[in-house]
């Protein structure tokens, strides 16, 4: 496996450049019963990725049908143990395969099984 260099490493701000305007759209992080799952450091990320999305023109749109890209939110969820973020990741890329989607950095732990 190759190690990557800083020079080829990418910001979030790079990745969202090249969305500049874009209409996104933004699931909430939710559990089955519409709680907001994760805590006070995923809101603080909600916080920082709202900050780019202003400085690039990146509007929050509330249908997905109207969005250029498919934003799932930093957090911590990404992991084989909980069923949430994963669920809707796969729901979200199935559903709307034409759309791009993306997951902002996230913790991510697949153990014993490949996250695809």
């Amino acid at each position: 496996m190759e190690h990557s260099s800083e020079s080829d490493s990418q910001t979030l701000r790079d990745f969202l450049d090249g969305y500049r305007g874009a209409r996104v759209f933004h699931p909430p992080l939710v559990d089955d019963k519409g709680e907001l799952v994760g805590n006070n450091g995923d809101r603080l990320m909600v916080i920082g990725t709202d900050i780019v999305y202003h400085d690039l023109g990146i509007t929050r749109v509330e249908d997905l049908e109207q969005a250029d890209l498919c934003v799932l939110g930093a957090n911590g969820g990404m992991l084989e143990k909980a069923i949430h973020i994963p669920r809707m990741f796969r729901t979200l890329s199935q559903d709307y395969p034409r759309t791009p989607l993306c997951v902002l950095p996230s913790t991510s732990h697949f153990p014993t099984r490949p996250f695809s």
